[in-house]
């Protein structure tokens, strides 16, 4: 038994073999962070994945 969110979850259903079921209690929504040292600030392979990951981010959102 896990909770995931539920477009994760129908994503893994389509592959396994799970049975989803509504939970008896309402979430709130959440928000993702992305946290980096100080030192890696100007590392430019990191701001390159920073970037990727804003702009996929920004994509899902007009998903959901």
């Amino acid at each position: 038994m896990a909770a995931a969110p539920e477009r994760l979850a129908r994503l893994h259903a389509k592959n396994l073999p799970l049975r989803l079921r509504a939970l008896p209690v309402v979430f709130p929504e959440f928000e993702f962070a992305m946290l980096w040292h100080q030192r890696r600030q100007s590392d430019e392979g990191l701001k390159w994945l920073r970037e990727q990951i804003r702009a996929e981010a920004a994509v899902a959102s007009t998903r959901a």
